[in-house]
C-alpha cells in the first residue's frame, strides 16, 4: 500500500470527498485524485496538510508504519492539542535532523 492508498483510505474513513479534501488543502479534486492514484506525489507541505485535514499521523501517511489515527495530527505529543501545518512540518524536520542540529534548534527556541 502506497501513500495514495493511505490518502484514499483516510479520506474515505472521514466521509470526505476528493473535492472536499481539495478545498481544505487549496488544490483541485483532480489533484487529490492524482495523489490517490499515485500519478503525482504530494509535496511535504501538502502531506502535512493532508495529515491535519484527515486527522492521521504524518508517519502513517508517508510510511504506513503507525496506526491510521496515531500521532501528531491528533496532538499525539499532548492530549487535546492539535498541530497546525507549520507545527507538523517543524516536528517532522526536527525528527529528521541530526543530534547536533536538534541541539541547536532547541537552544534557539530557548533563547530570549
Amino acid at each position: 500500500m502506497g501513500i495514495g492508498d493511505r490518502i484514499k483510505q483516510a479520506r474515505e474513513a472521514t466521509g470526505m470527498t476528493q473535492a472536499e479534501l481539495g478545498r481544505r488543502l487549496g488544490v483541485t479534486r483532480s489533484g487529490v485524485s492524482q495523489w490517490e492514484n499515485e500519478r503525482t506525489a504530494p509535496t511535504t507541505r501538502n502531506i502535512s496538510a493532508i495529515a491535519v485535514a484527515l486527522d492521521v499521523s504524518w508517519d502513517w501517511l508517508t510510511t504506513g508504519r503507525e496506526g491510521i489515527g496515531d500521532g501528531a495530527a491528533r496532538g499525539g505529543y499532548r492530549e487535546g492539542v492539535r498541530l497546525n501545518v507549520e507545527e507538523l512540518e517543524m516536528v517532522e524536520r526536527y525528527r529528521r535532523a541530526s543530534p547536533e542540529r536538534r541541539r541547536i534548534a532547541v537552544e534557539m527556541l530557548k533563547a530570549k
